[in-house]
């Protein structure tokens, strides 16, 4: 995951196949890092409600808050959230 997605001398580094996800994502974990989205709403479209799953966006912004990297919140979470999709598969 770190192939993907991580931060290198205070650049964010993405994969080729990936940079069209994390143009819109990035600023929506900065909305909950950086600054106050509650009531959630797109960065990049003021005004409109997210009409996609924002809790994980939202867990990574808050680690992003209290001190984590930005590379390491999404990269550990996305780790976390694969383990335990497999192990509810498995069960």
């Amino acid at each position: 995951m770190f192939h993907t997605f991580s931060y290198k001398a205070g650049s964010m580094l993405i994969a080729t196949k990936a940079w069209s996800d994390f143009a819109s994502h990035i600023p929506l974990i900065r909305s909950f890092s950086l600054g106050d989205n509650f009531l959630p709403e797109y960065p990049l479209f003021p005004g409109e409600p997210i009409r996609y799953h924002f809790l994980f966006y939202a867990v990574v912004g808050y680690l992003e808050k209290l001190g984590l990297r930005i590379d390491y919140a999404f990269n550990i979470l996305s780790a976390l959230s694969f383990a335990f999709l497999i192990i509810s598969i498995y069960l």
